[in-house]
């Protein structure tokens, strides 16, 4: 019984050590907290393309989602910034919500990259630029994910009420009536 405690220890210590040593922790944290930042810009793009489109029922779904989603208060913020963004002029909130966003997501992507790097220890030598561009298209990867997923949702959520469109017929599960 004590050699298997022993070699728990060990090798929780040894886990430890390898932990601090590749800084998991400090990249995990990054990641989360450039990927959390990056949610809002996305989020007024998303809602300037939807009053766009004026699909005043799909912005209806989304408040819904977010409300199901989120803690109360959360929530109930969030959803009064989706009711101010979605029905007022957002042309320039477009490009810069999908800007900041990228950004944001770019640097999430780069500390992945950084994180993978120390865990292999493995030394960057590839050029800035290509890294930046392998970071960039990344970001690219994860917002294309993340609307494909909203639309998914909506498609979803709004074909149940009605019949939907070639769109939401593609991406629900959903039969028309």
């Amino acid at each position: 019984m004590m050699v298997v405690l022993r070699e728990i220890f060990h090798y929780l210590r040894t886990l430890n050590a390898s932990i601090a040593e590749h800084e998991i922790i400090d990249r995990s944290a990054q990641v989360a907290y450039f990927l959390l930042l990056s949610v809002f810009p996305f989020l007024v793009a998303l809602l300037g393309l939807l009053a766009q489109f004026e699909l005043q029922d799909e912005v209806a779904l989304l408040e819904e989602l977010v409300r199901d989603g989120l803690p109360g208060l959360m929530a109930d913020t969030l959803v009064t910034e989706i009711e101010n963004i979605a029905f007022a002029e957002t042309s320039g909130r477009i490009v810069v919500g999908f800007t900041i966003g990228l950004y944001v997501t770019h640097r999430a992507s780069h500390s992945l990259i950084l994180g993978v790097n120390k865990a292999w220890n493995t030394r960057e030598d590839r050029n800035f630029l290509l890294v930046r561009g392998i970071a960039i298209a990344m970001a690219i990867g994860a917002m294309l994910s993340v609307i494909l997923l909203l639309v998914g949702l909506v498609a979803r959520q709004s074909s149940s009420s009605r019949c939907p469109s070639p769109t939401a017929k593609f991406l629900s599960t959903w039969r028309c009536r």
